[in-house]
């Protein structure tokens, strides 16, 4: 592979060029705007309702989504056109002298990731308003954030890795402590930022490990340096250092997933942060992980599978349990998606351990879907003016809001995997893949078992808005028509999903062939 800087290079990173410049753009109105002159001016006789009014009138939230989705439909319009190479087992073209790779599932999951974050931006507008959070600063760090996710996705070299990882995470730092004015915002990113600052450690180690055993940074030689050390007996040493920095990477990447013994960050993290970013981190960067953990570990480290396959499958197992049991005993609806999403981070990496991506990928794209319309209905409403937090807040919605409540029903069946929705058969094809793989049934059984007792908090949900009598009437349904649509349009995809699953399936499959 040559060093030289072909002529491919700029078009394969044009939406990453196209949206740092929509983010530049929205620094520039926010300096310039003589709103935002005016608010500084005026912080101790500031008046609520003129500052909602000129919220309304501000371009910044506009120009994200507009830089958000003008970059995924660059990636659309060259989606899959670059001629592939072939390393390992993967039809992969490499890029700016090895550092970046270009393939249909990256295309993929970069292009819903930008999606996910635009809708995420849309339902979190009237939220941000009326919390008096609407901050160009919010939108910067989420356009810094996405930023950091497609350079992730489509990084080629340890070092991209973890510069996009790094990207990605410190704008999630800093937005969980957006809300300054609450001390469990500030708590919350105190502890995300010290465990992640860790766990970032731990990775990079790895990565020095994975280094000094193959001499290589770049993903496209260590597939190759890898099985010349295995097969060499005289290389006993970097045999052990590879071990090791399998282990380190694997940890790594089980923190970013939020999954078990690496978890206790996600409840913290739900509840502290104000819901808009709580949907941001819940939602997007979950694809992020499964490129990184699929880049790292089906491709780069193929070779050991058999040894950290079975690691993998002990963290799932793991999960499972601790996140639907924990779960049970949860009020907190915010807390309860939490462990929710531990258990789910468990399905996702199972399929990495059986191999397949292609299941992952689905996986990740419904579950981010769906979290985004439960958690896009719970910004739609407020109780007093402040955000919904108790699932008892809900008791009696089929009442007095019956769609609202219906498009809630419809993301808790979703993840709790009940059949017509689409997460019903997201969970099925990853337990299908997981099957076809020798003595594998006592994991499916276990992964069954909790499914099941995971239907108990999601049908709680359901039974408080449909069948308890509500305590007060100080729950509104407070949000935007555009809100209305876009949640209505979510929430019902699911089902439509669910009843036509193929095509995203045939996407995804079609896309890691």
């Amino acid at each position: 592979m040559t060093d030289a800087i072909h002529k491919f290079d700029l078009t394969v990173i044009l939406p990453e060029i196209f949206l740092l410049i929509m983010l530049i753009v929205v620094l520039l109105n926010d300096c310039f705007s003589t709103k935002s002159a005016k608010n500084k001016d005026s912080n101790k006789n500031s008046d609520k309702d003129t500052d909602k009014q000129s919220c309304k009138c501000d371009p910044m939230h506009y120009l994200s989504i507009f830089g958000l989705l003008g970059a995924a439909l660059l990636i659309i319009i060259s989606y899959g056109n670059n001629s592939l190479q072939t390393f390992g087992n993967n039809a992969l073209q490499s890029f700016w002298s090895n550092q970046i790779f270009s393939a249909r599932y990256i295309d993929l999951l970069k292009a819903t990731s930008l999606i996910i974050v635009a809708v995420g931006l849309i339902y979190s507008r009237a939220s941000l308003i009326a919390a008096g959070l609407y901050k160009a600063e919010f939108y910067v760090l989420a356009m810094l954030g996405t930023l950091g996710m497609m350079v992730l996705i489509s990084a080629a070299s340890l070092l991209t890795i973890y510069l996009g990882l790094e990207l990605m995470s410190l704008s999630m730092y800093a937005m969980v402590a957006f809300n300054k004015n609450s001390t469990k915002s500030t708590e919350a990113a105190m502890k995300y930022f010290v465990m992640g600052s860790m766990a970032s450690g731990i990775l990079l180690y790895g990565m020095a490990l994975l280094y000094g055993a193959t001499g290589s940074i770049y993903i496209s030689e260590i597939v190759y340096a890898i099985p010349e050390i295995l097969a060499q007996d005289s290389m006993e040493t970097n045999k052990a250092i590879l071990m090791v920095a399998m282990v380190f990477l694997i940890i790594g990447i089980a923190f970013k997933f939020g999954a078990v013994p690496y978890h206790s960050w996600v409840p913290d993290v739900y509840e502290g942060a104000v819901t808009p970013v709580t949907i941001y981190i819940a939602t997007a960067p979950k694809l992020a992980a499964i490129c990184m953990a699929f880049l790292l570990l089906n491709i780069g480290m193929n070779d050991l599978f058999t040894s950290w396959n079975k690691i993998l499958i002990i963290i799932c197992v793991l999960s499972f349990a601790l996140g639907n049991l924990v779960a049970l005993m949860q009020t907190n609806i915010k807390r309860m998606l939490a462990y929710s999403a531990i258990s789910h981070a468990g399905f996702i990496l199972l399929g990495l351990a059986a191999n397949a991506p292609e299941a992952a990928a689905f996986y990740g794209i419904t579950y981010a879907l769906t979290t985004l319309a439960a958690l896009g209905i719970l910004m739609s409403m407020n109780k007093n003016g402040l955000e919904i937090n108790e699932i008892a807040d809900l008791k009696g919605l089929a009442t007095r809001y019956p769609w609202l409540a219906f498009l809630m029903l419809c993301t808790m069946f979703s993840l709790a995997g009940v059949p017509i929705l689409v997460g019903f058969y997201s969970k099925f094809y990853i337990l299908k893949s997981l099957y076809a793989f020798d003595n594998m049934l006592p994991i499916v059984m276990i992964a069954l078992i909790f499914s099941v007792i995971g239907l108990f908090y999601y049908l709680r949900v359901v039974k408080v808005m449909y069948f308890d009598e509500p305590q007060n009437t100080e729950v509104i349904y407070a949000t935007t028509m555009a809100n209305k649509v876009f949640l209505s349009v979510n929430s019902i995809g699911l089902i439509a999903l669910g009843l036509y699953p193929s095509a995203l399936l045939a996407l995804c499959q079609s896309a890691f062939s």
